[in-house]
């Protein structure tokens, strides 16, 4: 059940150099000499510490594990007595009491579905432990650790005792380790997490995850941890090289002279963000300093935000977003020209659900057809849940080609607030829209001059989107708009 991860050292050798002379019949002793390599530091593991197929400790009885301890939770902690548990590979799963698909995923461990064994009510809650160990040494250098789970219905997750992780929890009462919680979307989530390093030590540490089901005759249950990786801690002022990712376009208060951009840093180390813009014809470039917008759903990655005004009516230009080191590609977009009288953009309903599948080839398809867009309208539910940091990077993906050259104009719905984002802290990392506030938004000059300040996000928002919508499941098909008036 442990993996453990020897550090990688130099062997010790010893150089002998013998020099023998003949003089006069007697033999000179041989001048010896031994020079011994110092080891080097023991490494960062680059393998997956954990990974499907790893062996966990698994408890699917319907029993507590806790076993009247004051600590709920006592089970979580690396000290517990998990000998009587039973011991097998991920993924875990079940579907209708038999060892099938659930979903796209196909468990090599059957869980226990009924509490009897043969019908409804199903068992509430599973529990899962497993090690790995890490060199002397080693602890010191990690940074965090980053993991993917795939969880049907709801997930928590333990680091040595310390809770890392919660998804779907919002019914856990936290007074009982057997209870039912999560919401029963069908098939199971994939969600990504990131754990401080300071949670870890050298020797064995202790992974534990709770997976709940959503209610007494759920017809499936499964859980996997695919990857858990460590990151390895930089030196002071270090800057890991890595581009940067959801690069998008969001239209200002004066879309034909100004442009903002968001993205999401390539690396933890990246504590700084810049935009780099100039004229797609040519000549002199600018750098504008970008604010930093947050952190959000448990991903270490800063996000940032920039407004660059000064800007030459319908004109193109190209940038670039990032650090010196770590940009993004060049991309290129048109201001908005106060002429026009008519244009293009594409409507998205929901795209929320297939967003690693379906949502890709519908903008794909739309972008084919509108062909003179200037951007993209989206009606809210663009993700299923509003924490899960695996559905904004699939919305993300799909959108990479349009986001980047033509402006997104989107309105939070009401699963944009699921999972416990009561504020829209993701929404509000991810995207830059102009604040009805009548005081004038700063310029790009005054941004730079106090570099990577944050202000008051909510401020950037329209103050008629303050709530979910009650409105009914709208179509992910888009609808392609030509306007007749002018902007």
């Amino acid at each position: 059940m442990t993996r453990s991860f020897p550090a990688v050292r130099t062997r010790r050798s010893a150089t002998a150099l013998a020099v023998a002379a003949l003089i006069g019949g007697l033999v000179a002793p041989a001048a010896v000499s031994a020079a011994s390599a110092a080891p080097t530091a023991p490494e960062v593991p680059s393998a997956p510490l954990v990974s499907t197929g790893t062996t966990w400790k698994y408890l699917d009885d319907n029993t507590d594990p806790a076993r009247g301890d004051a600590n709920l939770r006592v089970w979580a902690t690396p000290n517990y007595d998990d000998t009587a548990w039973k011991s097998a590979p991920t993924g875990f799963g079940v579907k209708n009491n038999a060892l099938t698909p659930v979903g796209p995923f196909t468990p090599a461990t059957k869980l226990n579905h009924y509490i009897d064994g043969t019908a409804k009510p199903t068992i509430p809650t599973y529990f899962f432990r497993t090690t790995f160990s890490l060199d002397q040494g080693v602890a010191k250098q990690i940074e965090s650790l980053a993991s993917t789970v795939v969880y049907d219905d709801a997930l928590v997750v333990w680091v040595n005792g310390t809770k890392v992780a919660t998804f779907e929890g919002d019914r856990i009462t936290e007074t009982t380790n057997l209870e039912y919680a999560g919401s029963g979307k069908g098939d199971p989530q994939t969600s990504t997490f990131s754990i401080d390093g300071k949670l870890v030590h050298d020797g064995s540490n202790t992974i534990a995850v709770a997976l709940y089901q959503d209610r007494d005759s759920s017809s499936d249950a499964y859980f996997d941890m695919p990857s858990l990786t460590a990151v390895k801690r930089t030196a002071p002022g270090e800057i890991v090289q890595a581009a940067p990712a959801r690069v998008i376009l969001t239209p200002t208060a004066t879309p034909t002279t100004s442009q903002a951009f968001s993205w999401q840093a390539g690396d933890v180390s990246h504590t700084v963000g810049k935009v780099e813009i100039g004229p797609a014809g040519g000549g002199d470039t600018r750098t504008v300093d970008a604010y930093a917008a947050g952190t959000v759903n448990n991903n270490a990655k800063q996000h940032f935000s920039a407004t660059v005004d000064g800007l030459v009516p319908a004109t193109a230009y190209r940038y670039r977003v990032g650090l010196p080191g770590s940009w993004s590609e060049w991309f290129e977009f048109t201001t908005a020209d106060p002429r026009a009288t008519d244009f293009q953009f594409v409507y998205y309903g929901d795209a929320q659900v297939g967003l690693d599948t379906t949502w890709p080839s519908v903008v794909k398809q739309a972008e084919a057809k509108a062909t003179r867009s200037i951007g993209s309208v989206h009606a809210g539910d663009l993700i299923n849940t509003g924490t899960n940091d695996t559905e904004w990077n699939n919305w993300f993906t799909g959108m990479a080609q349009s986001a980047t050259r033509t402006n997104v104009m989107a309105a939070p719905g009401n699963h944009e607030y699921t999972g416990g984002d009561n504020m829209l802290k993701s929404w509000k990392a991810h995207f830059e829209y102009p604040s009805t506030s009548r005081t004038p938004a700063p310029s790009a000059s005054s941004r730079s001059s106090r570099r990577a300040t944050p202000r008051s996000r909510a401020s950037t928002r329209p103050t008629s989107r303050t709530g979910p919508s009650s409105r009914p499941r709208r179509s992910t098909t888009p609808t392609t708009r030509t306007s007749g008036s002018s902007r």
